[in-house]
C-alpha cells in the first residue's frame, strides 16, 4: 500500500471510530469502537487485555486462549487498527458479532498489510461487552466492500420473528449439525457442505478476498475436496438466544494440487430460524504446516 493511500485509510479509520464511539460505547457497534480506539492510543496488546473476556480465544494461526497467549508474549512495536462498520445482536442482548476493515503497519520496516476481521462478544453480569473470539483475514488494499459488508450482516440477522427467539431445546442441536457438517465435509468437500446449511446470503472470509458470498469463495475451497478432514474444537450455544457459533481445523485430503499440509482454523457463526440452525458467516484461516494447533 502507497504511503498516501495508507495515511487516508488510517484518517477514514480514526474519524469513523471517533463518530462510532460517541455514538454510544454500551452497544457492541460502540464498544468495539472504545476498543480500536484504545489499541491506536495503548497499542493493541493493552487493548486486548481490557476487553477480552477470561476465555476468550485468538487465532495464532490455530485457535489459543487469548489472555494466555498475550501473558507469554510482549507487545510490539506495530501499529493494529480496525473500523468497526457492522455489528448484529442477538435476540437475548447478551451476544453479538462485529466486523470490518483492520490495517498494521510496521515502524521499523515500512509496510503495511490490511484485511477484515470478526470479533464475537458477550455481556458480562455487570452490562459490559467482551471479546469472547477474534480472528481476520487479510487481503489486498481495497476502497470498496464497506457499505455491502454493513447491509450484509444487517440482512443476515434480521429481527426475529415471534417464537423464534429462544433456541430452547433447539441449542443443544447445534453440536449434530457441526457434526454433520464435518462429514459431509470429508464424503463431499467444503464447498457442498457450506451450501447445505447456508442462509441465504451468508459470508464467507478467506485470505486474499474481500469477505463475499459462499457461491464467490467456493472456486478457492475445492482444495477442500471430497475426503477432507473438518473437526470441531469448540461449539457454543445459549438456550435463551438464537446465536450459535463454533470454531476448529479442517485439513485438505492431499487431493492433486492440495497437498495433505494444507489446513486451516474455521470459526463458523450460525442463527436459529425457530426451527434450525443456520450458517450466517464462515471464516478460514491458514494455519502454517509447521504449526501443532
Amino acid at each position: 500500500m502507497t504511503t498516501v493511500v495508507r495515511i487516508a485509510v488510517l484518517a477514514s479509520f480514526a474519524l469513523a471510530i471517533g463518530r462510532v464511539a460517541a455514538a454510544d460505547d454500551d452497544t457492541p457497534l460502540g464498544t468495539d469502537a472504545a476498543f480500536a480506539a484504545m489499541s491506536v492510543e495503548r497499542g493493541s496488546q493493552r487493548a486486548f487485555e481490557a476487553y477480552l473476556a477470561a476465555d476468550a480465544v485468538v487465532f495464532r494461526p490455530g485457535p489459543v486462549l487469548a489472555r494466555e497467549w498475550f501473558a507469554a508474549h510482549e507487545q510490539g512495536n506495530g501499529r493494529l487498527e480496525w473500523m468497526p462498520v457492522a455489528a448484529a445482536q442477538d435476540c437475548s442482548g447478551q451476544w453479538a458479532l462485529t466486523t470490518g476493515p483492520w490495517t498494521y503497519s510496521a515502524p521499523e520496516s515500512g509496510g503495511s498489510s490490511v484485511g477484515h476481521y470478526l470479533s464475537l462478544w458477550r455481556r458480562d453480569p455487570d452490562g459490559s461487552w467482551r471479546v469472547i473470539l477474534d480472528n481476520g483475514v487479510d487481503h489486498a488494499p481495497t476502497d470498496g466492500g464497506v457499505p455491502s459488508l454493513e447491509s450484509a450482516v444487517a440482512a443476515l440477522w434480521p429481527a426475529p420473528r415471534a417464537k423464534t427467539c429462544r433456541a430452547g431445546d433447539g441449542a443443544a442441536r447445534l453440536h449434530s449439525v457441526e457434526a454433520a457438517l464435518n462429514q459431509a465435509v470429508q464424503s463431499e468437500g467444503l464447498p457442498p457442505a457450506l451450501a447445505r446449511v447456508a442462509a441465504p446470503g451468508a459470508l464467507a472470509y478467506r485470505d486474499d478476498a474481500m469477505p463475499e458470498s459462499f457461491e464467490a469463495a467456493a472456486a478457492a475451497d475445492t482444495v477442500y475436496a471430497r475426503g477432507s478432514m473438518a473437526e470441531s474444537r469448540f461449539v457454543g450455544t445459549d438456550p435463551d438466544s438464537d446465536f450459535g457459533y463454533s470454531y476448529g481445523v479442517v485439513v485438505a485430503s492431499g487431493a492433486p494440487g492440495a497437498p495433505a499440509t494444507t489446513r486451516s482454523a474455521y470459526v463458523r457463526v450460525w442463527r436459529w430460524d425457530g426451527g434450525h440452525w443456520n450458517l450466517v458467516i464462515d471464516m478460514l484461516t491458514p494455519i502454517d504446516a509447521k504449526d501443532s494447533q
